[in-house]
């Protein structure tokens, strides 16, 4: 590899866990590694300094949807995706292989490419594994990954075996593509990782690898995995392709997971992961116990902006940022049915590691200033209660004089 290498520096002698460096031109990436997913060039609901403080070292983003929005030649006349986010460090991207799944109603899969209509106009498209690869190069990613047919599991056998044989060809044209690139000085930094498919089917997996291997990349991504399946055979298969995968590449895991998908992944020889299910959970409420009623709602995201970009530099982004939404803040303020949603964010996030930032949520709910409505009523409730104690004293004197 030319511009990203991966050393193991270590492998547990009780299970298949490892640790590694993978070294890119936008810095070093400790392994095991979990990749914060920035689908469209921004990871929701975090600021790039957050990642940052996480100790977040690559997060990946989507080849379909930046091609769609706002454009590979867009981004690459700003400077490149690392500038157009802002984002210093590693970046991976997808190459739209999983929309091929979770679009399915619009598109259509041939042996040149994905036919498929935009699910922001209408417009209809064609991403072949050379467009793949051309929008990965333009985005200026660390790295890149073929594309691929995934499959919902499971599967049938016919489905899977087709899938495969899409997938190895696809590969084969994604790699002379790459190599057309790297020849012409474009790309020379970044690495191409291949994708095994196979379903559920151990022999189709096996296939799937050793047809990867014969074209040769960079690293390894085992897809099709935590798509309908039980967890249990999930892990199964996990443990069964890693054990194949070669021992001096990355391995990646795609579209997994929970904490505990993670541990028991990394005990099976996995790399390197990916999910939408932190940034998720945080932002829907999902994960914890303690969930609001069905009736609350999230509250604005302005006001969660405004309040994490409270602290932030004079000048800065965030401080920017936190300046624009002030007012929208000031009015999202008294629209909140109740601190519910606020304790349950706050809560959420905290066990995402950002309690720092958010500590202040859940509290200002309870000195915040009351609503218009309700400052009358308190107002007229007071001045009843003068006019019965003024006629209360009253009453008294005149007995008195009597």
């Amino acid at each position: 590899m030319e511009g990203v290498a991966f050393q193991l520096i270590a492998e547990d002698r009780a299970t298949r866990a490892r640790a590694g460096l993978l070294r890119t031109a936008h810095g070093v990436v400790e392994t095991p590694v979990f990749m914060p997913v920035g689908t469209q060039a921004t990871v929701k609901a975090l600021t790039q300094e957050m990642l940052e403080e996480l100790g977040a070292r690559i997060i990946l983003a989507n080849t379909y949807h930046l091609f769609l929005r706002p454009g590979e030649q867009v981004i690459r006349e700003l400077g490149g995706l690392h500038r157009f986010m802002a984002w210093e460090r590693a970046i991976l991207t997808d190459s739209g292989g999983y929309q091929i799944l979770s679009l399915a109603p619009l598109r259509v899969v041939r042996e040149e490419g994905v036919h498929f209509q935009s699910h922001l106009d209408g417009s209809r498209h064609v991403l072949t594994p050379e467009r793949a690869i051309e929008i990965q190069v333009a985005l200026g990613s660390d790295i890149l990954m073929v594309l691929d047919e995934c499959l919902e599991n499971p599967a049938e056998r016919a489905e899977a075996e087709r899938a495969v044989r899409l997938t190895t060809a696809w590969a084969r044209r994604s790699k002379v593509r790459f190599e057309e690139f790297r020849e012409q000085g474009q790309g020379t930094t970044a690495a191409l990782f291949g994708i095994i498919q196979g379903s559920l089917y151990a022999d189709l997996r096996r296939r799937s690898l050793e047809e990867l291997l014969e074209i040769g990349f960079d690293g390894y991504a085992i897809g099709g995995l935590s798509v309908g399946e039980e967890k249990a055979a999930m892990l199964d298969m996990v443990e069964y392709v890693a054990g194949l995968m070669p021992r001096d590449r990355p391995r990646y895991l795609m579209g997994v997971g929970t904490p505990a998908d993670l541990v028991r992944s990394v005990q099976r020889g996995v790399d390197m992961f990916d999910c939408v299910l932190p940034t998720r959970n945080a932002r829907m409420v999902r994960s914890s116990p303690l969930a609001a009623p069905s009736t609350s709602r999230m509250p604005p995201m302005p006001a969660i902006r405004a309040r994490w970009t409270k602290t932030a530099p004079a000048g800065s982004v965030g401080d920017i940022r936190g300046r624009i939404s002030a007012t929208s803040t000031q009015a999202a303020r008294s629209s909140r049915p109740s601190s519910a949603p606020i304790t349950m964010c706050t809560s959420t996030l905290t066990r995402c590691g950002r309690s720092g930032k958010l500590s202040s949520l859940a509290t200002s709910q309870s000195s915040r200033k009351p609503s218009c409505a309700g400052m009358k009523k308190t107002a007229l409730q007071v001045d009843r209660t003068k006019k019965r104690e003024g006629s209360l004293r009253s009453s008294r004197q005149r007995a008195h004089q009597l």
